[in-house]
């Protein structure tokens, strides 16, 4: 059964309820393809990205906010791709 993204998200920040109001301030999206998955971190308008991680890299994978303000709330990175190529 596929979780919806806000049970996604839920279920990601259990372990800490504080986290959960942090998050308030922001639309977040989810993203679950081939076996991977990545976050999307938006401004609560859902207008502009802030951040965008795949699950699959240690690091944050594009701080748009900094490098590419005012994008889209939309994906940029190939997932498939890009956690091909971590895996290697």
């Amino acid at each position: 059964m596929a979780l919806s993204d806000a049970d996604f998200l839920a279920e990601s920040v259990a372990h800490d309820s504080g986290l959960m109001l942090s998050l308030t301030a922001y639309q977040i999206k989810f993203m679950r393809k081939d076996g991977y998955s990545a976050i999307l971190l938006c401004t609560q308008d859902g207008a502009n990205a802030l951040l965008e991680d795949a699950g699959c890299t240690a690091a944050m994978d594009r701080h748009r906010w900094r490098d590419d303000p005012g994008s889209p709330c939309t994906y940029s990175v190939d997932l498939k791709r890009l956690c091909s190529q971590a895996q290697q």
